[in-house]
Formats: structure tokens, sequence, C-alpha cells
């Protein structure tokens, strides 16, 4: 039941952080920097991001999954990351404007 309540809680934290910080107000000059702080702060993201606006990085159905992007890195507009299951996003990767990444992890000989 803990587990529960700490993993909503945290989603909960980062859906606030990403509906204020994704949105293009922060796509400014002077709020850009403010964005990826943000970003870095709460999903892992190492030096010289570049971070465009409507990028999201969620994971769902409490499943307890890790992330990991490195240095120099570009997040283009409209790139969702569900790192439900372990994603790690290597140095100087480009991911497209409307790039989608799952990662649920299911463990098929359960079915």
């Amino acid at each position: 039941m803990r587990a529960n309540y700490t993993y909503r809680r945290q989603q909960n934290i980062c859906r606030l952080i990403l509906s204020i910080f994704s949105s293009k107000w922060f796509s400014f000059p002077w709020t850009y920097k403010i964005r990826i702080k943000a970003y870095q702060k709460f999903f892992n993201i190492e030096e010289n991001p570049i971070i465009e606006h409507d990028v999201w990085i969620t994971r769902t159905h409490g499943l307890e999954g890790k992330i990991k992007i490195g240095n120099n890195v570009t997040l283009a507009k409209n790139v969702f990351i569900d790192y439900s299951g372990n994603v790690i996003i290597e140095d100087g990767v480009l991911l497209a404007s409307g790039v989608k990444i799952e990662s649920h992890y299911r463990d098929i000989d359960a079915y």
C-alpha cells in the first residue's frame, strides 16, 4: 500500500512539472534555462540537453522503471518517453519531433 502511495505522489509531482515546464512559455530565451533545470532534476538528464516544448517523460502502472539521458541529447517537440521499463539514451542522441518510446516490460512466460 505504501509503495502505491509513493508511486502516485511521484507521478503527480512529475505530471505537474511536465504540465508547467513543457509549455511553449518555457521556450523563450529567458525561461528556457528553467525548463532545462527542471527536466534535469526530475528525469536524470546530464549536461547540455536541448529540450523543446511538449516533451513528456513518464512511467505508468506503478512499474519500477528508470531513465538515464546522456550529454548533448536533443528531445524535439512532442517527444514522448514511457520509462516503465528501463530507458537509457546515450550521449549525442537526437530524438526527432513526435518520437515515441514505450518501454513496458512483460514477462511472456507468465501468460
